[in-house]
Formats: structure tokens, sequence, C-alpha cells
């Protein structure tokens, strides 16, 4: 029981950093290095209080500032890709939540494009920036997040959760619980 504890407990602290730390850090890393493919001069990368990058797009076409915008969301993308390791637990959990988490953001830049396009608009949000810079971008926006938003999910299927979570706290599902839980279904416990 306490070393389920301890594993539970680094299994939060994993998730803390992925959340406040890596993701902002692959995100905002993912538009400083398009801005740089792109030719911008970075000006400033912040993580904390709030993530933001901020670069002079003087002289930019609006295709370079579509570049720079998309960055973080196929920097998250191709990170989640890399980090995929099977065999240490804590390791493959990592690149399992971090999957979760650009999942979540590429779901959230999906339906706010959708809505973008219905005329509600959210604060912040990279494809809506990148739309109010080039409203004619609204379909191929759509799509390309969805895409990645496909390929991710697939990669979280393919992960296989339920099967490692039990395995790594010693719970063995058998024919004999799975016959259980269909003659007590809708029964209280």
């Amino acid at each position: 029981m306490a070393r389920d504890l301890i594993k539970l407990l680094k299994m939060l602290l994993i998730s803390f950093v992925l959340i406040y730390v890596v993701f902002p850090l692959v995100h905002e890393g993912g538009h400083a290095f398009f801005s740089i493919l792109a030719g911008a001069e970075v000006l400033s990368v912040e993580i904390f209080p709030t993530h933001s990058v901020l670069c002079s797009s003087v002289g930019l076409e609006t295709f370079e500032i579509l570049f720079i915008g998309s960055g973080g969301m196929v920097m998250t993308f191709l990170f989640s890709v890399i980090f995929n390791f099977k065999k240490n637990f804590y390791l493959w959990y990592s690149g399992f939540f971090f999957r979760v988490i650009t999942s979540i953001s590429l779901l959230i830049s999906c339906i706010s494009s959708v809505l973008w396009g219905f005329g509600i608009s959210l604060e912040n949000e990279d494809a809506v920036i990148m739309l109010d810079y080039c409203s004619s971008a609204l379909y191929p926006i759509i799509l390309g997040t969805a895409v990645l938003l496909f390929f991710t999910i697939v990669m979280i299927k393919r992960d296989n959760f339920i099967k490692r979570i039990s395995e790594f706290f010693d719970v063995r599902f058998t024919e004999k619980t799975k016959n259980y839980a269909k003659e007590n279904e809708g029964h209280k416990i």
C-alpha cells in the first residue's frame, strides 16, 4: 500500500512538471525555433509566469507569421512522437502524459478555430492569433490541427494505458474478475 502511494506520488510529480515546465518549454521553444527559421529576431522567450515568445515580425510575410504561429503545435506534436520510451515505466508514463497534454492542446486549438469561424474568439490562443492575421487560413488550420490531433490520439491508443498501469501497480484482471463485473453490473457494492 505504501509503495503504491509512493508510485502514485511520483506519477503526480511527473504530471505536474510536464504540465507546468516541459510542455510550455517545448511549445514556446517551438515558436522561437520556427521564428528563427522564418528569419525573425527573437526578442524574448518567457515560460514563467505566463508563456510567450516575443519576436520582431517586421518584414515578415503572412505565410511566415503563420509558420511561426504553428511552431508550438508542431513542436509539441514532434516531441510527443519522439518521446516514446517503452522499457522504463516512468519514462513511458512521461511520454504518455505528454501526448495527453498535446492532444488536449490540439483539441482546444481545433475547437477555437471552429468557434472563430462562427465569430467567437478565444483570447491568446495560437490558432486564433494566426486566424486574426490571415482569415483565409481557417480551413487549413482546422484541417492541420485535426490531423495532428488524430495522430496524437492514435499514439495514445497504442500506449495500452490500462495494461501498463495495471502491471505497474500489480493489479491483474482475470476472467474471474471480468465475470464478476458482468454478474454485478448495475448493483451497488
